[in-house]
């Protein structure tokens, strides 16, 4: 087999053997799979976490409108007194 360096001193124009360029689309198509496995798993992770934050989304809203609904006669968690002028933690 003639290589580039060859046939470039001999003078001749010819491109890649078909067997170079078979090797080569070989390459570029083993690295093209490993490149889509790669952001299949980032896509997968990222589809867990976007799950993860909608639950809990939806876990804030529903404790917002559970204390939304609460009267006034109700006390909320973690409310203070309104006469005590130390904001205390709950």
């Amino acid at each position: 087999m003639t290589t580039n360096d060859e046939r470039a001193r001999d003078g001749s124009r010819e491109g890649p053997s078909e067997d170079e360029r078979l090797v080569e689309l070989e390459v570029r198509a083993a690295y093209q799979a490993q490149t889509i496995s790669a952001l299949h798993d980032v896509v997968v992770e990222l589809q867990a976490r976007v799950g993860a934050l909608e639950d809990g989304q939806r876990r804030v809203e529903e404790a917002l409108r559970r204390l939304a609904t609460k009267g006034p006669a109700e006390p909320v968690l973690g409310a203070h007194p309104e006469h005590d002028p130390v904001p205390r933690s709950g």
